[in-house]
C-alpha cells in the first residue's frame, strides 16, 4: 500500500503541471497582415494604447464576458492585472472617452466576431473551427 501511495503522489505532482496547462489562442481577422504578436503587443492593444494596425486599419479587440474565467486567466497573464484594477482602468478611460474592448460570451461567438470584422482581434481557448480566422499567437 505504501508503494502505491508514494507512486500515486509522484506521478500526481510530475503530471500536475500538464493536466492542469491552458493554452489561449489569440485570433485575428485574416484581413490582418501582421503574422504574429507577442504579449507586450497584446497588452498594448487591449488597454487601447495601440489603437490601430500598421496599415492604418482601426483594431477592434474583444474580450470574453466579465465572469469567464478565460477572460480573468488573460487578463493576468497579458495585462497583468486582475479584473478589479482593470475595472478601475476603464472607469478612467471612460472619463477620457475611451471604451473598454467589445464583449463576447463565448468562444464560438468570438470567433464569428473575429472572422466577420476586419481589424478585429479575440482570444479563445479552442482550436476548433478556426476556419476564417489566423492564429496570432499561442499563450501559455
Amino acid at each position: 500500500m505504501r508503494i502505491f501511495l508514494t507512486f500515486w503522489v509522484f506521478f500526481t505532482l510530475a503530471f500536475a503541471d500538464s493536466a492542469f496547462a491552458r493554452t489561449v489562442y489569440v485570433i485575428a481577422n485574416p484581413s490582418i497582415q501582421v503574422s504574429k504578436l507577442t504579449q507586450d503587443e497584446l497588452e498594448k492593444i487591449y488597454l487601447l494604447r495601440q489603437p490601430y494596425w500598421p496599415d492604418g486599419r482601426a483594431i477592434v479587440p474583444v474580450n470574453r464576458e466579465a465572469s469567464s474565467d478565460l477572460r480573468e486567466f488573460f487578463s493576468n497573464l497579458v495585462l497583468k492585472q486582475s479584473m478589479r484594477s482593470l475595472s478601475n482602468y476603464w472607469d478612467q478611460m471612460h472619463f477620457r472617452g475611451k471604451s473598454p474592448p467589445v464583449v463576447q460570451g463565448s468562444n464560438e461567438s468570438v470567433i464569428a466576431f473575429v472572422r466577420k470584422i476586419p481589424g478585429a482581434i479575440g482570444y479563445v481557448e479552442e482550436l476548433a473551427n478556426l476556419d476564417g480566422v489566423k492564429v496570432m499567437a499561442e499563450l501559455p
